[in-house]
């Protein structure tokens, strides 16, 4: 469960990063050239502004490194190992992702960034919290949630003592 957050979050960056247009999992992409492409079937369905995008996305990937070409590969084929309700996932949520303004998707970016650089162990708690939220009934959550957004307010001062006062409780 957690690998497959994990693999969402990458994919998802990596595909808006690189602005590649989602492809379909039927078949690895062959990006050698445009001619190539173009004499599969699946090319003449597209529309010119989707042929458009391939055609750039191929130019983009030309100028990566093997290395990094081989990082995508490797990722593009757990995404086809994906059962398809979790591929559907992916896909929804990288609709979603295009659909964001470019500050939201920056600070995605910037999120995923910072997640990069916790603990394994920080991975795992906030994972936890992140379930234990999800069980929450609706109301319950507005109501943490909005507690959160108060205690983040609070000086540092005065969150030591509403410590202090709940320790001795």
């Amino acid at each position: 469960m957690a690998n497959y957050f994990l693999i969402r979050v990458v994919l998802v960056v990596l595909l808006g990063m690189t602005g590649m247009p989602c492809l379909s999992l039927a078949d690895e992409p062959t990006f050698s050239s445009p001619e190539t492409l173009e004499k599969q079937e699946a090319w003449k369905n597209l529309s010119p502004e989707r042929q458009e995008a391939l055609r750039r996305a191929m130019e983009r990937w030309k100028t990566l490194s093997s290395e990094r070409q081989a990082e995508i590969r490797k990722r593009f084929q757990a995404l086809k190992s994906l059962p398809p309700q979790e591929r559907q996932r992916l896909h929804q949520n990288f609709r979603r992702f295009q659909n964001l303004s470019s500050d939201e998707r920056e600070r995605l970016r910037k999120n995923l960034e910072r997640w990069k650089q916790l603990s394994p162990e920080q991975r795992q708690e906030l994972r936890r919290n992140h379930e234990t939220l999800q069980k929450m009934k609706p109301h319950e959550r507005r109501q943490f949630m909005e507690k959160a957004r108060k205690w983040r307010q609070l000086s540092p001062a005065e969150r030591h003592q509403l410590r202090q006062r709940l320790k001795r409780r």
